[in-house]
C-alpha cells in the first residue's frame, strides 16, 4: 500500500473520523491516515495485520490478538492502548467490522505518546512520594519515641515546674507521632474506593523507581535493600495507586518488624500470562499460629513494630482487598525468628479491565 499525501476531503475515502481500515478476510491494511504514517515508516512491503504485530511491543501482541478476535465476533467495545517498539503510543477505537459486501474493520486512532509519557511522570513522582513518606514515617517514630523515654525519666516530684515542662514536651511528642500515624493510615483508607483505573504499565520501571528511593533512604532506615529483575520491561493492567498501596503496606511492614542491619528483597518473575512480585525480609518473623489469620480484618495478628509503631490492624486486608480487584492472590510464608516472604501474584490482563 502507497501511503499519499492527502489535502482534499475526498481523498480520504472512509470519512474524516476513520484513521484505519483493515479488510478482515485478506487481513491486508486497506488505508491509514497520513498523520499516521509513522506506523509504517520502516515497512517496505504492503502492509498486512501480521507486518502491524511486529511492530508492536511483544507485551501488549496477546491484547491485540485477543481484542481483534472479540471485535469480528461482536464481544467488544470501547478502546485499545498498545505500545510501538518505537516507544510511539496508540489508542485503537474500532467502529464497524465486517458489512455484508465490505468485510472491513474501521478505526480511529489517537497519538497519546505524550499522554503516556505525563502519565508515567506523575506514577514516578507519585510512588516516589509514597517512598519518602513511608521511609519517613518509620525513620521519625524511632527517635521520637526515644525522646519520649528520655522525658519521662526527667520527671521530678520535687520540681513540679520541670514536670510541667517535661509534661508539655511529651505531648508534643505524642501529637507527632500521632499527626505521622495519621497521615500513613489515612493512605490506607484512601485506597478503600472501588473504582479502579487500570492502565497497561511498565511493572518493573515502576517498583525500580520505588526500590530507588528505598536504596537512597537505606543509610537512614539501617536496612538494606535489593531490587531482582531479569526483565526491563512488563507490561500488566494496574490501578498504578491502589497497587502502590499494596507495595507500601508490604515494605512498611518489612521496616517495622526487620532489625536495624536487616535485608529486604523484591524480586518480580513472569510467566506467559501472570507476574510474581515476592518480598522478602530477615526479620522477626509471623508465629505459625497467626499465619491463617493474618488478611483479616482487624486481625488479631496486629502487633506494633520493633520500634512501638502502632497498628490497627487493617493494612494487610486492605492489600488482599487491592489484589482481589486485580483479580490476582497473595499468601504470605514467614519462620519466626527468619523472616517473612509475601507472594503476589497478579494476572497481565484482567476479565474486567
Amino acid at each position: 500500500m502507497t501511503i499519499s499525501k492527502f489535502t482534499e476531503p475526498n481523498d480520504f475515502p472512509y470519512g474524516l473520523n476513520i484513521h484505519f481500515a483493515i479488510d478482515v478476510t485478506s487481513m491486508d491494511v486497506k488505508f491509514l491516515h497520513p498523520g499516521f504514517s509513522w506506523i509504517l515508516q520502516d515497512v517496505k512491503t504492503d502492509p498486512d495485520l501480521a507486518t502491524l504485530k511486529q511492530l508492536i511491543k511483544p507485551d501488549f501482541i496477546p491484547t491485540v490478538e485477543e481484542k481483534f478476535a472479540d471485535f469480528i465476533a461482536g464481544r467488544f467495545t470501547g478502546s485499545v492502548i498498545i505500545c510501538f517498539k518505537n516507544q510511539r503510543w496508540l489508542r485503537i477505537t474500532p467502529h464497524t467490522a465486517s458489512k455484508p459486501g465490505d468485510p472491513v474493520l474501521y478505526a480511529t486512532l489517537e497519538d497519546i505518546t505524550n499522554e503516556m509519557s505525563n502519565d508515567g511522570m506523575l506514577v514516578k513522582y507519585a510512588n516516589k512520594k509514597n517512598s519518602i513518606l513511608h521511609m519517613l514515617a518509620h525513620d521519625l517514630r524511632g527517635p521520637l519515641g526515644v525522646a519520649s523515654a528520655l522525658l519521662a525519666t526527667m520527671l521530678d516530684p520535687a520540681n513540679p515546674n520541670q514536670d510541667v515542662k517535661v509534661s508539655y514536651l511529651s505531648k508534643i511528642l505524642a501529637q507527632s507521632v500521632n499527626l505521622i500515624d495519621d497521615l500513613t493510615n489515612r493512605e490506607q483508607l484512601d485506597a478503600m474506593e472501588v473504582m479502579l483505573h487500570k492502565k497497561q504499565l511498565n511493572i518493573v520501571k515502576i517498583l525500580a523507581d520505588y526500590m530507588e528511593e528505598c536504596f537512597r533512604s537505606g543509610q537512614l532506615s539501617e536496612r538494606e535493600f535489593e531490587f531482582r529483575c531479569d526483565a526491563e520491561e512488563i507490561y500488566i493492567e494496574l490501578d498504578n495507586s491502589k497497587f502502590m498501596q499494596v507495595i507500601n503496606n508490604v515494605i512498611s511492614n518489612a521496616l517495622k518488624f526487620t532489625h536495624p542491619g536487616g535485608k529486604i528483597v523484591l524480586a518480580i518473575t513472569e510467566t506467559d500470562a501472570a507476574v510474581e512480585i515476592k518480598v522478602t525480609d530477615d526479620g522477626i518473623g509471623i508465629p505459625e499460629h497467626l499465619l491463617p489469620v493474618i488478611f483479616e480484618k482487624y486481625t488479631p495478628a496486629a502487633r506494633p513494630g520493633l520500634n512501638g509503631e502502632p497498628t490497627i490492624g487493617l493494612g494487610m486486608s486492605i492489600m488482599k482487598l487491592i489484589i482481589d480487584w486485580h483479580e490476582g492472590s497473595v499468601r504470605c510464608e514467614s519462620v519466626e525468628g527468619k523472616g517473612t516472604t509475601i507472594f503476589i501474584m497478579l494476572p497481565k490482563e484482567s476479565g474486567n479491565a
